[in-house]
């Protein structure tokens, strides 16, 4: 497989490519079972013509779109591309209308919590208004010693 395709340069790199394109486009290759010994088998993975053709694709096409992307043009057809941009829209769209509608209620959590403390904040002003104004006895107890010399 690797003398087949130019720019696939080992094993690893083909293996490294089948997974990203199973998981990035859903494919699947024939894989065989092959005995290697009278109770041990090896798992290989067998490639089309076409499957040869893909990866020839990507190697071409990855230094200009990135991996990622060659490997997503490479193995999707454009109706399958374009149905899964249009579901890759509609989630997001509906993942952003669920963010929406938290952020407004978390903004309205805080302005009823900012609410709450500007109205404690005048009730604790007011409260030190009044003892401010109160006779000298109670002042007394809230003057710091400098003042309780004077």
């Amino acid at each position: 497989m690797i003398s087949f395709v130019e720019g696939l340069s080992s094993i690893s790199t083909l293996k490294r490519w089948r997974k990203k394109a199973e998981e990035l486009t859903g494919v699947t290759f024939k894989v065989e079972q092959i005995r290697i010994g009278r109770k041990s088998t090896q798992t290989i993975y067998t490639f089309t013509d076409a499957d040869v053709q893909k990866f020839q694709q990507v190697a071409d096409t990855k230094k200009e779109l990135g991996l990622d992307k060659a490997i997503i043009t490479a193995f999707t057809t454009s109706d399958k591309q374009t149905v899964s941009i249009s579901e890759r829209v509609g989630v997001l769209e509906q993942e952003l209308a669920q963010q929406r509608t938290d952020f407004v209620n978390r903004i309205n959590c805080l302005e009823s919590q900012n609410r709450q403390f500007q109205t404690a904040i005048t009730d604790l002003q007011v409260q030190l208004q009044r003892i401010e104004t109160q006779p000298k006895g109670l002042r007394k107890l809230f003057q710091s010693e400098n003042d309780k010399h004077r």
